[in-house]
């Protein structure tokens, strides 16, 4: 036969259930903290992803296949290391802003067109006024060679009168 002991007074069996109370009242929820707990749990669920928020991420994700010929599309480490010494060849062949300013610009251009234009009248003008002075000179030679000429042809004269 077992043995059970006999049931507690009246009295002690209030005394442990006071105790329990006493124990457990401390570890249960306040109305806040259910508030408060709600708060966390809407906070959550406004992170969280619906089926549909699933179903669109699903639709937008790539196949293997996919990343397989994007991958093969991509540049690897040394093709860009063969592409930046090709650009670092180019960027040695070309002028820099201090090279382009030493060269004349459009304006640099058209200046100097119009400082040639006007020297080239000048020129003109000075071969006309030089044109001009050769046949003055040219009219006063051939004048001059005339009187001669006629002084020559009056002493020829005058000779052939005395012989």
């Amino acid at each position: 036969m077992v043995m059970t002991a006999p049931p507690p007074a009246q009295e002690d069996r209030v005394t442990i259930l006071e105790t329990r109370v006493d124990t457990t009242l401390p570890t249960l929820a306040t109305k806040e903290d259910v508030a408060r707990l709600e708060g966390r749990i809407d906070q959550v669920e406004a992170r969280m992803a619906t089926k549909e928020d699933l179903a669109r991420l699903e639709a937008r994700m790539s196949t293997r296949e996919e990343l397989a010929r994007l991958a093969g599309q991509m540049a690897t480490k040394e093709d860009l290391a063969r592409l930046e010494a090709r650009l670092d060849r180019l960027e040695n062949r070309m002028a820099t802003k201090e090279d382009l300013d030493r060269f004349a610009t459009k304006e640099d251009i058209v200046r100097l067109e119009g400082r040639i234009d006007r020297l080239e009248a000048r020129i003109d003008q000075q071969d006309e006024r030089i044109d001009a002075k050769m046949d003055a000179l040219g009219n006063r030679l051939l004048l001059q060679f005339i009187g001669i000429a006629v002084t020559l042809v009056a002493l020829a004269f005058a000779a052939a009168q005395f012989f």
